[in-house]
């Protein structure tokens, strides 16, 4: 992980100004440690004789005196006792500034930028101090300040080098650790090593932790919470079933008597509900199978497709039967054997043959079929009812989605029953898709692969037989 750039230059900054400030305080100490050195050579120069040569100039006419030593050196000479010169054109000076003179120059002060030294000059009147000026040379100044402006510029990048290495770098992998703590809280993987931190990053990757161990503990509850609604769910649908099967057969048998028309519009009413009631409590335990992904304990076993067609194709006749309705099947005459688990594919098949039923019209047709080649399986419900919109089709199979025209012709349903079969498709690898038929109705097909044994004596054209 990267330091965001905002952080990065801002520490870079601070190690710039850290190394700009050292460096200037280099520059005045080299400074002053130049000046040190020609105060050294000036008083070498006085002691060898400058001395003597300058307090005889002066003493010959200390009014107008005013002495130069080429381009470099100028003397100027002051009462010790006032500060002033004999010369009207030298500048007085702070008498405190000359009290205590020795006998080789001394800086006392004046202008930074010359070297102004003051040396005991002859007796004790208008020469019994000079003041020496000395003046760096262009040529050597040049050189001073290439030379301090390099002395300056590896300061500053020593300085920027050793913060970088020593702070910003640790603090980088530092803040790279708590970052990636804190997008991994909640999460199985998540690891924070700053927790134990002594200073204000630690309590950062501390508060990271503390927060990391609220989510897991609310996770675990919700968690928890969700598998008993769902174990409630499933133990409320397995005692449902067999009462509402009973009551469905029941119906059934009632709809074989001779009855009154107004109670057979009746029992009808009655029976669909009764199916609807029995496939919800089947769709319902089957989806809390599916929320908890692949059970390890129910491993797939092989069967055939044909005969869980032919059951599904027996058991929902009488619905479609009595719902005015024709249910036609077209099966292969042969065994198609596929690897899953059959309780799943038999109610995602009688939940598409269901809806089918149920939407569709009197006097409409469901047909059913099931082909089978060496790629694979192909099944297919199709009716002729009102169908579905086009922009609809492609949200069909979703949880809790029921197209506006569904809702109008059958208030009732959540929409459990297609999203059930979508799901369970996907677990084995299958893929159900919808398509509208021409010039109505809706066709729901599953496509998937075969076990191996259930492939080895398929011809290239197996015959089909009508159930």
């Amino acid at each position: 992980m990267k330091l965001s750039r905002g952080l990065t230059l801002r520490i870079l900054a601070v190690a710039l100004l850290v190394g700009g400030v050292s460096a200037t305080l280099g520059f005045l100490e080299s400074v002053n440690a130049q000046r040190d050195v020609l105060t050294a050579w000036l008083a070498d120069r006085w002691r060898d004789g400058l001395r003597e040569e300058v307090g005889a100039a002066c003493l010959r006419d200390p009014s107008g005196f005013a002495q130069r030593d080429g381009n470099n050196l100028h003397f100027e000479a002051l009462d010790v006792r006032t500060g002033r010169s004999a010369n009207p054109a030298t500048a007085p000076e702070d008498p405190d500034l000359l009290r205590d003179l020795g006998d080789v120059p001394e800086r006392r002060g004046g202008p930074r930028a010359r070297l102004v030294t003051f040396v005991r000059g002859v007796g004790s009147g208008p020469c019994s101090a000079i003041r020496i000026t000395l003046r760096v040379p262009d040529e050597v100044r040049a050189a001073a300040i290439e030379h301090v402006a390099v002395a300056v510029l590896s300061i500053v990048l020593a300085a920027a080098l050793f913060v970088w290495s020593i702070v910003v770098a640790p603090l980088r992998r530092r803040i790279a650790r708590v970052r990636s703590a804190a997008w991994s809280v909640g999460a199985d993987d998540y690891r924070n090593q700053e927790e134990h931190a002594r200073d204000e990053l630690g309590d950062v990757a501390r508060a990271i932790a503390a927060a990391h161990r609220r989510i897991e503990r609310d996770r675990d509850a919700l968690v928890e919470s969700h598998r008993a609604l769902e174990r409630f769910l499933e133990d409320i649908a397995h005692d449902l079933r067999t009462p509402l099967t009973s009551m469905r057969l029941a119906l059934e048998e009632l709809d074989d008597l001779e009855l009154p028309p107004e109670a057979d519009e009746v029992l009808r009413a009655a029976i669909h509900d009764a199916v609807y009631a029995s496939s919800l409590t089947d769709n319902l335990k089957l989806a809390s199978r599916l929320e908890h992904g692949p059970d390890p304990l129910a491993a797939e076993t092989v069967f055939d497709m044909t005969e869980l067609a032919e059951r599904v194709a027996l058991r929902e006749r009488g619905f479609a039967r009595r719902s005015g309705m024709r249910l036609e099947t077209r099966l292969p005459d042969r065994a198609v054997e596929v690897s899953a688990d059959a309780l799943m594919v038999e109610q995602a098949i009688t939940n598409l043959v269901q809806n089918a039923i149920i939407h569709g019209e009197e006097g409409g047709r469901v047909e059913i079929e099931l082909r089978a080649d060496a790629g694979g399986f192909v099944w297919e419900v199709a009716d002729d009812g009102p169908g579905v919109p086009p922009e609809a089709i492609p949200r069909l199979g979703e949880r809790a989605f029921r197209s506006d025209e569904a809702r109008a012709r059958n208030p009732d349903g959540s929409g459990l029953g297609l999203a059930i079969a979508s799901e369970v498709c996907d677990r084995f690898g299958w893929t159900l898709s919808f398509a509208g038929r021409a010039p109505r109705g809706l066709r729901a097909t599953i496509r998937g692969a075969t076990s191996a044994r259930g492939t080895t004596n398929v011809s290239s054209s197996p015959s089909m037989r009508t159930v």
